[in-house]
């Protein structure tokens, strides 16, 4: 599991009483208490950006899920950028 957000890493490697009582923690804590192995890393905001760029795309009112057969044209400089640097 990615996240940017280093409060969200340490709260679920800590083991964190800050968010006790937090349904959404607490499912999160459970999926990773299944026997199976996660790790969990911070990633910088700047390692995100295409994820977040998609998410931003696919908020609408509606419920459901999208999915891209290419590369949306507000994703392209990114997908660049990236490719670029490996």
């Amino acid at each position: 599991m990615e996240t940017d957000n280093l409060d969200v890493v340490r709260i679920l490697q800590d083991s964190s009483d800050a968010l006790d009582g937090c349904s959404l923690v607490d499912a999160i804590l459970m999926i990773l208490a299944r026997q199976w192995t996660v790790s969990i890393r911070h990633i910088t905001r700047d390692q995100s950006l295409i994820a977040d760029r998609v998410v931003a795309l696919c908020q609408d009112p509606y419920i459901g899920y999208r999915v891209f057969d290419l590369v949306p044209d507000a994703l392209n400089d990114l997908v660049r950028i990236e490719a670029e640097a490996d």
